[in-house]
């Protein structure tokens, strides 16, 4: 019948595929992953808000993706990652124990990357992986355990104690006289002054520089979360703004329907009373 070889608008529409992610945008996706990962130390943001943010450090670095699409990827990259990680191990494990009191020797086995798509699928591993981005991610991975704290020594000038001036003995059992004790006296008491003075001035500059560092740091910061945090307030705005666009035009097409109506209701009833007027005047004319 001519209806069953009909087929449906969907069903012969070919679904458009995302285009594919070059090594470029998967680094790109790599280096927000990790500025994220460190910002989400100092405060921790639900998931959708931490991806939005992954997308939109994407796009200030001029790679087009958006907060699912960069999701996803990473999940691929992650899952992935894990099979390859864990068939190296196995290989480095088998190729440095051995077997050479068994019976057999072991079934040989290659590395991911000595691998054709066809035996990397026979064995269950991804066709395809970047090696670049393998050594990136191994690399981030390995690096970020390895990282010493920035903040290690900052307080250790402040800790140490003051040098302690020790008398000879000689010097104690000689007694100067009353005038040259008086000097010596003054003497000490403005050389103590000058290295108070001194002390005092590096001390200031010390804690001048930590804080012009910490208040560079600090802006960086809040200067990369706002950007982040207007980027993501634009959309919502857009998003509203087009929400509001929507429903006003489905109010107009809404209150012309009703004006439509109303006037098709006024001309049906004057035609039934012309209607009912002139069947009365003919029953009066009977």
């Amino acid at each position: 019948m001519s209806g069953a070889n009909v087929s449906s608008p969907a069903a012969g529409t070919p679904r458009s595929r995302l285009p594919r992610w070059t090594r470029h945008e998967t680094l790109v996706l790599l280096q927000a992953k990790r500025a994220m990962e460190r910002r989400g130390r100092r405060s921790p943001q639900p998931v959708r808000l931490k991806w939005a943010a992954v997308s939109a450090y994407c796009r200030h670095h001029g790679v087009d993706r958006g907060p699912m699409q960069c999701r996803k990827r990473w999940g691929n990259l992650s899952w992935d990652l894990k099979k390859i990680v864990a068939w190296e191990k196995n290989l480095a494990a088998v190729s440095g124990a051995g077997a050479p009191d068994a019976e057999a020797p072991p079934p040989q086995q290659e590395s991911f990357w000595d691998m054709r798509g066809e035996q990397r699928r026979a064995r269950l591993l991804p066709s395809s992986f970047d090696r670049e981005v393998y050594d990136a991610l191994v690399g981030s991975a390995a690096g970020e355990d390895a990282t010493p704290p920035s903040d290690i020594g900052e307080g250790d000038d402040a800790e140490e104690p003051s040098p302690i001036m020790v008398m000879p003995i000689s010097a104690r059992k000689y007694e100067p006289p009353a005038s040259s004790q008086q000097e010596c006296s003054d003497a000490t008491e403005s050389a103590k002054k000058g290295e108070a003075a001194s002390d005092k001035n590096s001390t200031s500059q010390q804690d001048g520089g930590a804080k012009d560092s910490e208040a560079t740091f600090a802006a960086g910061d809040r200067e990369e979360e706002g950007t982040t945090t207007t980027s993501i307030g634009k959309r919502v705005i857009e998003a509203l703004e087009r929400g509001n666009r929507m429903l006003a035009s489905q109010m107009e097409a809404q209150r012309a329907s009703w004006d439509m109506d109303r006037e098709q209701g006024k001309a049906l009833l004057a035609a039934v009373t012309k209607l009912a007027d002139a069947v009365g005047r003919i029953a009066d004319k009977l």
